[in-house]
């Protein structure tokens, strides 16, 4: 459905695409081929843990045969006064058997736990395939965002240049401007406008890599949605951003299924040294009778219904070491699940520390850029009217493109810094 509206959306806007970092995820859940894979394995899982509970059923054999018999010979004990003994040559079976295990110690239960978990770790899978795809686009998204919003800047500078060169080629004429301050300026437009065509193939190659992702039409150019600049982060505080972490982290869950997953084995090796009780019936029919002699050419039908216990009594010093075995892996992956809980809880810290740090940062350089201009409109004065000189000019003006840059760089920072911080908590 995604994919149909932006279809829509893209051939009403003449191959130009409006997107938010929401759509371009949901799009890339939609299209992006390496989550291909996971979705396969998904599948194949929910499957297994079917055939897994069909375990409880009855298991139920028919069988059918046919023979020819051969004719008999009886004999005394001391194999004297033999004789021939006719049986009818053909010969038939017939079959239905059916069980039910009624006990297994636990391992038909525990046979389907283990594959559900096996299933969700293959939800995990793909659920952390997912967010590493969001990030990786998000990353070119940024990055074309970047040039984008630098492409705005460097455009407002090349008018605000042109403009100075019109007012320095009127006064050139009028002769009270030397031609090395023309030329000056009009090298300082030269620079500006490669920077620009420079940005603007940027933007150019990261929408292309954006539209490859996303199956697109080679020709749509992708435009992001310049109003996520000056969006509230809404972040809350540390420790309700580390609590969301520990409850969404795809790597702190798979942890805890593979702590579930050890538990369930260790069940399944106990199992081995409990009795396995089956309730059967069967049914025969069986023709001619050969334990009669002689042999009766006639069909023999019976019934039987019962209920069996077995039990392996090597498994007493057999399952020692396996039993063992699953106890110690499940202590390994205890002390796993700590140190991803640990570093899970370290990277939201980091995170979090930089996103405030980002956003002090646009402060200060949104601060910058108000002081380069008001520096830039009193050169710009003191030069109009004799009082400053044109390198003064060229670095007010040099100052107001830095500063603009910069700003530019910090509200795109901050922006990664925010869904770097969603990434890690397994928001994305």
């Amino acid at each position: 459905m995604v994919l149909m509206l932006v279809t829509t959306a893209v051939a009403s806007a003449q191959q130009v695409l409006r997107l938010t970092p929401e759509l371009l995820f949901a799009m890339a859940d939609s299209t992006e081929q390496s989550l291909q894979a996971s979705r396969y394995g998904m599948e194949a899982a929910t499957r297994e843990v079917k055939a897994a509970e069909a375990m409880r059923l009855p298991d139920i054999e028919v069988s059918l045969s046919t023979s020819y018999l051969g004719d008999g010979y009886v004999w005394d004990r001391d194999f004297t006064n033999g004789m021939a003994v006719d049986i009818p040559h053909f010969g038939t079976n017939f079959a239905v058997s059916v069980s039910q295990v009624i006990y297994a110690g636990g391992a038909v239960e525990s046979g389907i736990a283990l594959s559900k978990q096996a299933n969700r770790m293959k939800e995990l899978d793909y659920e952390k395939s997912r967010q590493q795809v969001h990030f990786r686009l998000l990353g070119d998204y940024l990055n074309l965002l970047k040039a984008q919003s630098q492409q705005v800047v460097y455009d407002e500078n090349i008018r605000l240049t042109e403009r100075v060169i019109a007012n320095l080629t009127a006064k050139r004429e009028q002769g009270t401007v030397l031609q090395n301050a023309l030329t000056r300026y009009e090298l300082q437009l030269e620079n500006l406008k490669l920077q620009c065509e420079r940005v603007a193939n940027a933007c150019v190659i990261y929408s292309r890599q954006l539209t490859t992702a996303l199956e697109m039409d080679a020709t749509t150019r992708i435009v992001p949605d310049t109003a996520i600049l000056h969006a509230a982060s809404g972040v809350a505080s540390i420790d309700g951003v580390t609590r969301d972490a520990l409850t969404h982290s795809p790597d702190l869950l798979q942890m805890e299924v593979a702590v579930g997953m050890s538990r369930t084995k260790e069940r399944l090796a106990r199992s081995e040294r409990l009795p396995k009780v089956a309730m059967f019936a069967q049914e025969h029919l069986d023709g001619p009778v050969t334990i009669e002699v002689p042999v009766l050419n006639k069909n023999f039908n019976y019934w039987v219904v019962g209920v069996g216990v077995s039990y392996n009594i090597g498994s007493l010093y057999k399952s020692g070491d396996k039993v063992r075995a699953a106890r110690l892996d499940t202590q390994r992956a205890l002390s796993q699940e700590a140190h991803v809980q640990e570093q899970v809880e370290n990277a939201v810290t980091e995170a979090y520390i930089r996103l405030a740090e980002a956003e002090h940062e646009v402060e200060v350089r949104t601060k910058g850029v108000d002081l380069a201009r008001a520096n830039y409109d009193l050169t710009y004065d003191r030069y109009a009217n004799e009082l400053a000189l044109l390198t003064d000019m060229l670095d007010a003006s040099n100052t107001v493109l830095a500063a603009e840059l910069e700003l530019k760089n910090a509200h795109i920072n901050r922006l990664f810094c925010y869904y770097k911080l969603r990434f890690v908590c397994g928001e994305l």
